[in-house]
């Protein structure tokens, strides 16, 4: 509550008093609450919800930003995106997922894809072939963090070796996690399949 929201509430409180239109209770009543919002203010840490600091204006605690992100940009503390997003002009977005901003800013993907792992790719449905065009044709897979994948290349076993892959780090360095059956790459004793290459873009 503002210094001046206060002082008028409180000459609103005298003229009832003074004119009678305000009922001792409801002075009370009044006091108290006032009184409790007061001391609520005054701890660390404690803030209204409309009171939170918005991206990029300066604080000293994460409770104090809207996005709980206090975050220090050269020598000040401003509030910046809440984990696992990044700034784009004066919005927090999920590179991961945005089909507006996918892999960086303003990467739009085209109509009829995804954004999946910062990548736009195309979108199918999983278990259905064909979804690339020729020659490649490709098999749509699920992706373990969501989304599909067209893939023209799997593999369910880990680099080098022939060991069936059974987690998503076992996968190669930038390939796609995928959740279907294990047929898919002929290894029963697989339990992940690793989406190596995807449709051309």
């Amino acid at each position: 509550m503002s210094q001046q929201t206060t002082s008028q509430s409180f000459d609103d409180l005298a003229k009832g008093l003074a004119t009678g239109t305000l009922s001792r209770g409801k002075a009370l009543r009044w006091m108290g609450g006032a009184l409790l919002g007061a001391a609520l203010a005054s701890v660390p840490g404690v803030a209204w919800a409309n009171d939170c600091r918005r991206l990029g204006r300066a604080c000293r605690r994460d409770s104090q930003c809207c996005s709980r992100n206090c975050i220090r940009r050269g020598d000040h503390k401003v509030c910046g995106c809440p984990q696992g997003q990044t700034r784009c002009n004066d919005r927090c977005v999920n590179l991961e997922r945005n089909e507006n901003h996918c892999g960086e800013c303003f990467n739009r993907c085209d109509e009829g894809q995804e954004c999946v792992g910062g990548r736009c790719l195309v979108s199918c449905t999983p278990g259905t072939t064909g979804c690339c065009s020729a020659p490649s044709f490709g098999t749509c897979f699920a992706l373990v963090d969501g989304g599909t994948a067209c893939a023209t290349v799997v593999t369910c076993f880990k680099e080098g070796s022939s060991e069936p892959i059974t987690s998503c780090s076992d996968c190669p360095p930038g390939s796609l996690c995928a959740q279907d059956g294990p047929i898919d790459c002929l290894n029963p004793n697989a339990s992940i399949i690793c989406v190596v290459e995807v449709c051309p873009q």
